[in-house]
């Protein structure tokens, strides 16, 4: 068909072996299906688009090269599938970004929130071979376990607070160094260990040191005991 239209009303256009191309043109399907079986379709140097309807994928790869997939104001889902980014950057703005009963797994690459919460709820965080950062915010543990195994946990220039909890260091040390360490109205037991400081000061103010059943050694130093 040149300079005019085609149009199929109430029947089938098949096209079998061959190939149907639209150059300089729209195509449109209204209140219709279009499906592709067994083959492929591209958009080369154009735009793609689907308004208040429904793309769906099955048993199909759907890929994205040197360019973009946006989503505006609508939702994607990946039911039962994965989903991977290789070499590029995945953004979240001004919405949300939900798994459930799933794994998120970001292996040789980062994971950076700007300006944003990142939180789980009932499920486990873990980073394997790897570091976790806070820089010049907060991390937080609220009513749960915090745990470190087989590895190290340090706090470089910041603080380090327990509040309205316990801290334990169980079959292993703890120490500060260059630096105070302060209980304010609380208790500070050693049970069946050794609690030792060496070149500094350890202070008691209007409270109570108790050793049960152990040893308190001085090295090098004074032990002083203000009447009270």
């Amino acid at each position: 068909v040149t300079d005019g239209d085609s149009s199929v009303t109430d029947g089938d256009s098949s096209i079998t072996s061959g190939d149907s191309s639209i150059t300089g043109d729209d195509s449109s399907i209204t209140d219709g299906d279009s499906s592709i079986t067994g083959g492929d379709s591209s958009v080369t140097d154009g735009d793609s688009s689907i308004t208040d309807g429904d793309s769906s994928m099955n048993g199909g790869d759907s890929s994205v090269t040197d360019g973009d997939s946006r989503i505006t104001g609508g939702d994607s889902s990946i039911t039962d599938g994965d989903s991977s980014i290789t070499g590029g950057d995945s953004s979240v703005t001004g919405d949300d970004s939900s798994i459930t009963d799933d794994d998120s797994s970001i292996t040789g690459g980062h994971s950076s929130i700007t300006g944003g919460d990142n939180s789980i709820t009932g499920g486990d965080s873990s980073i394997t071979g790897g570091d976790s950062s806070v820089t010049d915010g907060d991390c937080r543990v609220t009513g749960g376990d915090c745990s470190v195994t087989g590895g190290d946990s340090s706090i470089t220039g910041g603080d380090c607070r327990v509040t309205g909890g316990d801290s334990r260091v169980t079959d292993g040390d703890c120490r500060v160094t260059g630096a105070d360490s302060s209980i304010t109205d609380g208790d500070s037991s050693v049970t069946d260990g050794d609690s030792i400081v060496t070149d500094g000061d350890s202070s008691v103010t209007d409270g109570d040191s108790s050793i049960t059943g152990g040893d308190c050694r001085v090295t090098g130093g004074d032990s002083s005991t203000a009447a009270r």
